[in-house]
């Protein structure tokens, strides 16, 4: 007997055994792996309760008028979360609830006009934007060498927004699925960042292409460009704290101190493009006075429209469809029809300055 219990006291399970011995494993993982756990699977009022009586204990059966239970699966060792936690997040399986009901004061709700209206502004801007590349890489050879890298620049502006309007056309596509009331939020946040990287990289390259076209004294197109472009990211830098921010009070603040670069950038420009109207050719003169007034009217959508939650216009911090659309309006103005003004600039300054320019074959 002696013998017996020694070696039943000494004796190992085997290896496969080991690992699932229920000794062995720590008390989560025994409780995960029991076959079946009744108590951690919550049914709705009705189904496997003969009486239909809800548990008045369950903080976690959602008890909305008009909104049905969901089956919840919860780690027994795991504080559950808070409710909205799981009414505004899609977490991954097991932990996501069955039929989740969400909050609807928290999510974005879109009439499927308006949903609409930025999805095919969007997608107009990502054509726009392509087709403007290809249209000024293409166009290099119709001026003179010395104006193309003001082309080179331009077909690079519109590809580099081509492609953050194709990641904020996604990103739009992918914030937002079709129910019976409209679209609302699928659980994905949209991304309206890339509207900022994108400035980031363009604005200044949009003012070197247009101090490129003028071929001014190079000890002028040095200060002017730096100048500028210190402004512009300032300008952009300043701007995108009040941007995210759902306080309009912070949203005012920012947009003023914004405001100092942006309103120099367009005193600079006015000034030194009015002073080079006298040594351009006449033929050119007429467009650049044509792309000074382009470029006031354009950047002007972008004070008006980051103001827009201010003047009562949505919920500041919230999905606004008219800063969508009057950003999408701005960048196609801005980008493709200040670049067309270049082309078109560069064009007559080269058929002045040789005339075999003027031909079919350029």
């Amino acid at each position: 007997m002696l013998l017996r219990l020694t070696a039943a006291l000494f004796s190992q399970p085997e290896p496969a055994e080991q690992e699932n011995h229920p000794d062995r494993r720590s008390p989560a993982i025994a409780e995960i792996m029991r076959p079946e756990r009744e108590d951690l699977v919550r049914q709705p009022p009705g189904q496997g309760d003969p009486q239909g009586a809800k548990p008045e204990d369950d903080e976690h059966v959602t008890d909305q008028p008009g909104v049905p239970a969901f089956v919840e699966i919860i780690h027994p060792h795991m504080p559950p979360p808070a409710p909205d936690f799981f009414k505004q997040k899609l977490l991954p399986s097991p932990w996501r609830p069955t039929n989740m009901a969400p909050d609807m004061e928290t999510l974005q709700l879109l009439s499927p006009g308006h949903y609409s209206l930025v999805y095919n502004m969007l997608s107009l801007t990502v054509a726009a934007m392509g087709a403007a590349t290809v249209f000024f890489f293409l166009s290099r050879g119709s001026v003179l060498p010395k104006y193309r890298p003001a082309l080179v620049v331009s077909g690079i502006v519109t590809l580099i927004a081509c492609y953050h309007y194709v990641r904020i056309f996604m990103s739009w596509s992918g914030a937002f699925e079709f129910g019976d009331a409209g679209y609302i939020a699928s659980g994905e946040p949209f991304n309206d960042a890339y509207r900022y990287v994108d400035w980031l990289l363009t604005v200044p390259l949009l003012l070197v292409e247009l101090v490129a076209v003028l071929a001014l004294p190079r000890s002028t197109t040095r200060s002017l460009l730096t100048r500028l472009v210190i402004a512009a990211l300032l300008m952009i830098g300043l701007g995108y704290p009040g941007e995210i921010s759902a306080d309009s009070g912070t949203r005012w603040f920012w947009w003023a101190l914004s405001m100092i670069p942006f309103l120099y950038i367009l005193y600079v420009l006015w000034v030194e493009l009015s002073n080079s109207l006298d040594r351009q050719p006449a033929a050119a003169r007429g467009l650049i006075s044509g792309a000074r007034t382009l470029i006031l009217i354009s950047w002007a959508f972008y004070p008006i429209a980051y103001m827009l939650p201010m003047l009562g216009f949505g919920a500041p911090g919230s999905i606004n469809i008219g800063l969508q659309i009057g950003y999408s309006i701005a960048d196609i103005v801005a980008k493709v029809g200040l670049g067309l003004y270049v082309y078109f600039i560069a064009r007559a300054k080269s058929v002045d300055e040789d005339p075999s320019y003027a031909s079919a074959s350029h």
